[in-house]
């Protein structure tokens, strides 16, 4: 019990006078080609966002398909990670700690998880809908057959799942 503090000093990024930052020791160079990585990733994923966004709601027969509708909610999920997810990388890459306030940093994470989760789900959604089309066309059975196809899988991978689970905390 003698020390029972912990050392919370690189949370703060603290540093003394004698020590080596990770910024201390970064090239000019190294900094110029992050920066313009940086900015090629967010114009290329925001500019490609935008238009999928775009093509799809302009045009009518577009927005008729369930996967086109999947692929806008990816693309808006994806534009939220790009608009709120590399301005953090950035921060974190410079080493100065969070600097846009409480607010912003509860703001902040609670958008890039929620767009993370919508991206997860919708690539699930857009798998289950091609499984089930498949069933439909390859297979071909019809639609209520297909779902409770895709329902009995879903159910044994379900319960396997549980069991590996259940059997590895045991």
């Amino acid at each position: 019990m003698e020390n029972d503090s912990i050392n919370v000093d690189f949370l703060y990024n603290i540093s003394n006078a004698n020590e080596t930052t990770a910024i201390d020791n970064v090239t000019p160079f190294e900094i110029v080609a992050f920066s313009v990585m940086f900015f090629v990733v967010g114009l290329v994923g925001v500019t490609g966002n935008i238009t999928v966004i775009y093509i799809v709601i302009s045009d009518v027969k577009m927005r008729m398909s369930m996967t086109n509708i999947l692929i806008v909610n990816l693309a808006v999920s994806d534009l939220c990670i790009l608009l709120f997810g590399i301005p953090e990388i950035v921060q974190f890459m410079l080493n100065r700690g969070w600097l846009m306030g409480l607010e912003m940093c509860k703001i902040q994470r609670s958008v890039l998880v929620a767009a993370l989760y919508t991206s997860v789900m919708t690539l699930l959604a857009l798998c289950v809908e091609r499984l089930v089309l498949l069933f439909i066309f390859i297979l071909n059975i019809s639609l209520p057959h297909a779902i409770l196809c895709l329902e009995t899988y879903m159910t044994i991978i379900s319960i396997l799942t549980v069991m590996c689970d259940v059997f590895r905390n045991q």
